[in-house]
């Protein structure tokens, strides 16, 4: 149906920061998609135009690694004037308070979060696509931590040194401070690109100020969650999961 019948629309955006975070979540979903199997899609197509699709019946579909992606527009306050020129749109960015950061840790064999707790980082990698992101986290950045597939925020921490290859991060293990690469972790190829520029994993340092193991995850409806691996946390609806993360975890501010 998506492929054959979908009916599409398009939208007029003159907000910069609008269009910068329409652009970035692009990006992001394009760079995780896979590559189409022709074959497939070719027999796909034609199973789908030789019959009469129900809804409740239809079971085949095409194999994806892409995230799945639920995104709504959420209506502006009543109390907010509407932008209608670029002093306005600047005072709209200025409401950010330049150090909140939502940081996506999607797990698997380069990253887990039961490591990142424990020794003190979070990371990205894989390609440089990815890990370029953890450049706009700086020492002093606080960052709220969310993990995918339904599981929720699990932490919240500040940024103390700057991104660096996972081969050059170190970690105090034993009272020593020693290469991650050489203590037990979770994640079982966190070594696998590590002599590759581009596609190492790459780790930024935190100081947690609180942190919950998976199955204490905070999440209810309405709270911001983006496929984005690092975002500023300015929308509206970012501010009032700042608020809900706040009381969640203890933050006086």
């Amino acid at each position: 149906m998506g492929i054959t019948q979908r009916l599409e629309m398009s939208i007029l955006l003159d907000e910069n920061n609008h269009i910068n975070e329409i652009r970035e979540w692009f990006e992001h979903s394009w760079s995780s998609s896979g590559e189409i199997n022709i074959p497939e899609l070719k027999d796909y197509i034609k199973k789908n135009t030789t019959i009469t699709p129900r809804l409740e019946e239809q079971n085949s579909y095409l194999n994806s690694d892409a995230p799945i992606i639920k995104s709504k527009i959420l209506p502006e306050p009543k109390n907010l004037k509407k932008k209608a020129s670029k002093s306005n749109a600047k005072e709209s960015d200025e409401v950010w308070n330049g150090r909140d950061f939502y940081v996506n840790i999607g797990e698997g064999r380069h990253r887990n979060w039961d490591d990142c707790r424990k020794y003190g980082f979070i990371s990205a990698g894989s390609e440089k696509k990815h890990s370029r992101h953890l450049e706009r986290l700086l020492s002093g950045s606080r960052i709220f931590v969310y993990i995918p597939k339904k599981i929720g925020y699990v932490g919240v921490g500040l940024v103390t040194d700057t991104a660096v290859r996972v081969k050059d991060f170190t970690v105090l293990f034993n009272g020593q401070q020693v290469p991650i690469l050489d203590v037990p972790l979770v994640a079982p190829k966190m070594d696998e690109y590590a002599d590759d520029l581009d596609k190492s994993e790459y780790l930024v340092r935190i100081e947690w100020i609180k942190t919950v193991p998976k199955s204490q995850a905070y999440w209810e409806k309405d709270l911001f969650a983006n496929p984005n691996i690092v975002c500023e946390m300015k929308s509206i609806e970012s501010r009032l999961t700042i608020e809900k993360l706040s009381q969640y975890f203890g933050l006086n501010d």
